[in-house]
């Protein structure tokens, strides 16, 4: 099970229990335990996988390939979350694909969030306000009806904003 990470200017790390068995957390290790979640908010309509990679792994991937050496082997994540996405939205029809305004809420670990973030500051994900995070459900809901009406780039095709073309008829393929 993984428990921890380090998030900002310290490596990001794994650690596992094994041999343990799991004991009963305290009151204070319950409030501690809620404290370090946060809501991710996801307008995507499928939801997106978050993949967290070990930093020394990429330095070291990197450095590689600045000295010319090829690097053929898979970089694996040492962690992931499933986001939740606009069509996990009660208000979501099928029918219509009208997602605008939709989004899913999945519950993250702080330090996850964290790490994830300062991997892919970059991410038009972020930049866009695709995903984004609160510590609470309120505020990121909150957060999320601000950017309600902001367009996605995922929402479908308006039926009544159509182009529309001229067809001209061409006899000579009709033999007319």
């Amino acid at each position: 099970m993984l428990t921890r990470f380090k998030t900002r200017s310290q490596p990001v790390e794994a650690s596992r229990d094994r041999g343990k068995a799991p004991s009963a957390p305290s009151e204070k290790g319950r409030a501690a335990e809620v404290g370090e979640m946060v809501h991710v908010i996801c307008r995507v309509p499928s939801g997106v996988i978050l993949r967290l990679y070990d930093p020394e792994e990429i330095m070291t991937r990197r450095q590689a390939h600045q000295s010319g050496q090829p690097v053929t082997a898979l970089l694996r994540p040492i962690a992931e979350v499933s986001l939740k996405g606009a069509r996990e939205d009660a208000r979501f029809d099928i029918r219509d694909n009208r997602i605008l305004g939709c989004h899913g809420v999945t519950r993250v670990s702080r330090d996850f969030w964290e790490a994830w973030v300062l991997q892919n500051k970059e991410s038009d994900l972020l930049r866009r306000n695709l995903i984004f995070a609160d510590t609470t459900r309120r505020r990121a809901r909150d957060q999320a009806s601000e950017w309600a009406q902001s367009p996605t780039g995922f929402e479908g095709l308006d039926p009544n904003k159509l182009p529309v073309s001229s067809v001209s008829a061409d006899t000579s393929m009709t033999g007319g």
